[in-house]
């Protein structure tokens, strides 16, 4: 994975909804290989099958291996929300936001960026995070997983954008995290959310004097860290 300084980052976000579509009509036994392909594995990789496995059968990913029939009207659902399209429209809206307030930081050149089907029988995934969340804190990929409900299926693109804010920060700050880096990692990531796309992921009633002194953190946080390394600039 490249890293650039210019303004450009090059999105790629997989529409995986109707190729999940079709695996849902697929037998079970045919349906991780189906997965693997859409995702881009080898079935002779054994680490990303290891990985794929892990998500979809211990994991918050759908179960690859149970034939649900409420998997397949979720698909339907997240493209009804046009999750997919959410997260087109929404990561270089951001990404001209940071790259207006703070440019010539370190970014990747491209993210790759795949949106999957949740598991709906999880309490902690649905009651804890919401039931959807990503992540984004290796430069170069966003991985989001969703169980469409009326609360997050608006949100999809906004918690694309939380995950842009680790992956362009990642790159401009001295690893690795301890406990505390990864608190302000993430409450930086929220601000930036809400400011760069003026979307409350949080779903906080978001006045106009907290919004306001969203963009004052925002400011201040660009402003010290330019002084504190005005060659290696840290965006959110």
């Amino acid at each position: 994975m490249a890293l650039s300084t210019d303004d450009q980052i090059e999105f790629v976000v997989h529409e995986d909804g109707p190729a999940l579509q079709r695996l849902f009509t697929l037998p079970l036994q045919a349906r991780l290989d189906a997965l693997a392909g859409i995702r881009g594995i080898s079935s002779f990789d054994a680490a990303g099958m290891d990985l794929l496995r892990q998500i979809h059968e211990r994991g918050d990913g759908f179960r690859v291996e149970v034939d649900d029939p409420r998997y397949p009207a979720a698909v339907e659902r997240l493209i009804k929300a046009d999750a997919w399209g959410q997260i087109e429209r929404e990561l270089p809206r951001a990404w001209e936001y940071q790259n207006m307030a703070l440019p010539g930081i370190h970014h990747p050149d491209r993210i790759e960026v795949t949106l999957t089907l949740g598991h709906p029988d999880d309490p902690v995934f649905l009651d804890r995070t919401l039931g959807y969340y990503g992540m984004g804190s290796t430069p170069g990929t966003i991985w989001l997983v969703a169980w469409p409900t009326d609360y997050n299926e608006t949100r999809i693109g906004a918690c694309a954008v939380h995950e842009l804010a680790h992956n362009i920060r990642t790159p401009n700050v001295d690893g690795p995290f301890n406990l505390a880096e990864w608190v302000i990692h993430e409450g930086l990531a929220e601000v930036f959310t809400v400011v760069a796309i003026e979307f409350n992921i949080l779903a906080v009633t978001i006045g106009d004097q907290l919004h306001a002194l969203f963009k004052c953190l925002h400011r201040q946080f660009a402003v010290e860290v330019h002084h504190a390394s005005p060659t290696l600039p840290r965006p959110f």
